[in-house]
């Protein structure tokens, strides 16, 4: 038994087994809330809707065209010389289902992880308590006037609007999730170091902030404030949410949040979105970056500003607290601490006997071969 475990990774240990908790421990008390976290229908729904969603269909789109074209190369090949003045054209397979096994195994892993985290987060909202969440609210929105003496949101607000940085941060914080895609398809097809990497320090930072969100509940400014107020905040906090003027770009942003982000507080159909404190905006936007620099350094070095004009922007759409970003990037840096501890630890002991990662390079491969016998095709004319 103890040879088998030595021949798994850090993976199974510090993301399958916590997911596997969670799943069940989430999807069992859900029931309670008429979810069938089991149903294929909710984990394909809730996958399409995560921040990885289209990462994953895309990955396993290029995957099942890979293994496609490269079953029936032969085929394919056999049509080629009809069209082309090459008639000695040749592809070399790669098909191993060894490996059409350890990509299903990595995708399936990257897609279960991130559902157990989304149903878990789905069970706090729908067990958050209203009163303790205005509370929060108040507590978090009172810090960021005692660090900055003002409520930051407002203030860029006020002093941005309608102004190239105010265009700038929006776009930027619209946008950092396909950029976390781009990065998770660029890290699977170019470095497996690096997409491990994403997927360890991107899960065990929502892991990270699962216990922070149950024990210090609070929703966005935006909401607390300005769109579904719980009735509890403060006279200053409601004064200051209702007398600022934002720009027509801002407004569009906040109704799509308004229609996105409904609170509602009643018991049976009760659905408050507290992942506020901390931010995971900021803790992805920070592991971006930091998988950018696994990658490639002068990459890394790009996405560092996109990360902190990222930041901005979720202060700046009123989505998140300052305190929020604060700490959303001390969780991320937490949890790239851990994943780089983990991964050093990995190699004492892990050889990759049962060539799990395997699949890694079979797509690589595919493409390899695809690109070399283009450069030899000569179409007839």
């Amino acid at each position: 038994m103890d040879k088998f475990l030595k021949n798994l990774p850090v993976d199974f240990y510090f993301l399958l087994i916590p997911s596997i908790s969670i799943f069940l421990f989430s999807s069992f008390f859900l029931k309670k809330f008429s979810v069938n976290a089991f149903s294929f229908g909710a984990f394909y729904q809730a996958l399409i809707m995560s921040h990885f969603g289209a990462a994953i269909m895309v990955l396993i789109l290029i995957v099942i065209l890979a293994i496609i074209f490269d079953i029936f190369g032969d085929i394919i090949f056999s049509f080629l010389p009809l069209f082309s003045k090459n008639n000695n054209l040749t592809y070399k397979k790669t098909t191993n289902w060894k490996h059409i096994l350890s990509i299903f195994l990595i995708v399936s892993y990257a897609s279960f992880t991130t559902y157990s985290l989304l149903i878990s987060t789905d069970l706090l909202f729908k067990t958050a308590n209203p009163e303790k969440t205005g509370l929060w609210g108040n507590i978090i929105s009172s810090w960021d006037r005692t660090i900055f003496g003002t409520n930051p949101g407002i203030w860029l607000i006020n002093n941005f609007s309608n102004t190239f940085f105010e265009k700038t941060i929006l776009w930027v914080y619209g946008n950092i999730f396909w950029a976390l895609t781009l990065i998770f398809l660029i890290s699977f097809f170019f470095s497996k170091n690096a997409f491990r990497k994403l997927i360890l320090s991107f899960s065990i930072s929502w892991i990270i902030a699962l216990p922070f969100w149950f024990f210090f509940p609070a929703i966005s400014p935006d909401l607390m404030f300005r769109i579904d107020r719980l009735e509890m905040a403060s006279p200053r906090e409601k004064l200051a949410y209702n007398n600022f003027t934002p720009s027509i770009q801002l407004k569009n942003s906040l109704e799509h949040e308004e229609k996105v982000y409904k609170v509602n507080t009643k018991p049976s159909e009760r659905f408050i979105p507290i992942s506020t404190f901390p931010s995971m905006h900021a803790a992805w936007g920070t592991v971006i970056a930091y998988t950018g620099i696994v990658l490639c350094p002068w990459l890394g070095i790009a996405l560092v500003p996109l990360s902190i004009l990222n930041d901005f922007g979720a202060v700046y759409i009123l989505e998140h607290y300052s305190v929020d970003i604060f700490l959303g990037i001390i969780i991320a840096l937490i949890s790239i601490f851990i994943t780089e501890m983990l991964m050093r630890r990995e190699k004492k002991y892990f050889y990759d006997k049962f060539e799990l990662f395997s699949g890694f390079n079979f797509v690589s491969n595919v493409v390899k071969n695809l690109f070399s016998w283009t450069k030899n095709i000569k179409v007839k004319k």
